[in-house]
């Protein structure tokens, strides 16, 4: 599967995460899988991740 699928893969996914959960948790899990979506505009929204 070339890389560009599943880049694509992950923004749709933190996006969809964005959308339902807020900015902070799709944040969250961005640092969790070392990633980072390009284009991201940072906002401070949301209710804030749970820490594990």
């Amino acid at each position: 599967m070339p890389l560009a699928c599943r880049t694509s893969g992950l923004d749709l996914g933190l996006y969809v995460l964005e959308r339902e959960l807020g900015p902070r948790i799709a944040h969250a899990v961005e640092e969790l899988f070392a990633y980072e979506r390009r284009g991201t505009v940072w906002r401070a929204q949301g209710p804030a991740p749970a820490t594990l």
